[in-house]
């Protein structure tokens, strides 16, 4: 209850800084990582979603939702901050479990996500939470039940940048989800699921430098 009223105020805090409402808002579907289901799979992938929303102020709200019908819930979330400088302060804002049923809190247990090494996703430490124990499946975000993280900005970073991230797989989310109907459980990343795009190495950037040095020099000697 203590984390619910914080989460509201600070949320009515920084919309009051921005002086508006959230204007601005994107939702993603999950894909399977760990795949020990196709069932299990399947379900997650239908009926599990993300909605990405600027709350301004410098502050993003990650709304994860279970619309069911299928027994499944969310217990662990994980974010891989990997953009250079990152996206978000290392830290937590706030946590909405406020529906009935649902209690979060931050640091998740594994640190990483399950099977998440098989796609090189790496939790960024201080951005995780996990359901509370001792009734972890019964806690977390059952059918019908929804889940907000609120983030912080890094100064300089905006809420493009994280829909860009998110379409580039350099911010990714993840989810572990238990109590399928079969006991088994999965997990999921947002969207594609994909690895964080490659940096080009430095004597790449350089031959790709001298080409087009070369093309503009044609270009010039065509035009003379």
């Amino acid at each position: 209850m203590r984390r619910t009223i914080q989460f509201l105020a600070l949320a009515i805090a920084v919309t009051a800084v921005a002086g508006r409402s959230a204007e601005a808002s994107a939702t993603y579907s999950f894909t399977g990582v760990t795949s020990n289901n196709t069932i299990n799979t399947a379900i997650g992938e239908s009926q599990l979603s993300l909605t990405v929303s600027d709350a301004g102020g410098g502050f993003v709200n990650f709304e994860f939702t279970n619309s069911g019908p299928e027994k499944s819930s969310i217990t662990d979330v994980y974010f891989d901050d990997s953009v250079d400088p990152a996206l978000f302060v290392d830290a937590i804002a706030a946590i909405d479990d406020s529906d009935s049923g649902v209690s979060f809190s931050e640091f998740a247990s594994p640190g990483n996500l399950p099977g998440g090494n098989t796609i090189g996703f790496n939790a960024t430490k201080g951005l995780t939470a996990d359901s509370n124990s001792p009734k972890v499946s019964k806690n977390g975000v059952n059918p019908g039940e929804s889940l907000g993280i609120l983030l912080e900005l890094n100064s300089g970073n905006s809420f493009s940048d994280v829909t860009s991230a998110l379409a580039d797989s350099s911010l990714r989310v993840g989810i572990h989800v238990q109590a399928f109907a079969n006991g088994g459980s999965e997990s999921f990343v947002n969207g594609g699921g994909g690895s964080p795009p490659a940096v080009p190495e430095p004597t790449s950037l350089a031959i790709f430098g001298i080409g087009m040095a070369g093309f503009a020099a044609r270009r010039r000697k065509r035009t003379c």
